[in-house]
């Protein structure tokens, strides 16, 4: 299972990886415009993850806004 762990806090970063990090390969990173940027390049390594744990509450681009970005470009690319 591969899984992108999405939080502006270091310690909730810490703590999520630590609980799911056995059951896949995880990615991490802590902003939602990195989160996009891991969805795009893991979709064009035809290596999509398989679940995102996403932060609703970050800086600069929130997690409802991250998701909605993520649904725009399955449409686009009809990859839903």
């Amino acid at each position: 299972m591969k899984l992108l762990i999405v939080d502006d806090d270091r310690k909730n970063r810490k703590v999520l990886t630590a609980m799911v990090d056995e059951l896949g390969e995880c990615a991490v990173v802590d902003s939602g415009k990195k989160a996009v940027s891991a969805f795009i390049k893991a979709w064009g390594l035809w290596r999509p993850f398989d679940l995102i744990l996403l932060d609703i509450y970050m800086p600069e681009i929130d997690g409802t806004h991250v998701l909605r970005k993520i649904r725009e470009i399955e449409i686009e690319k009809n990859i839903s």
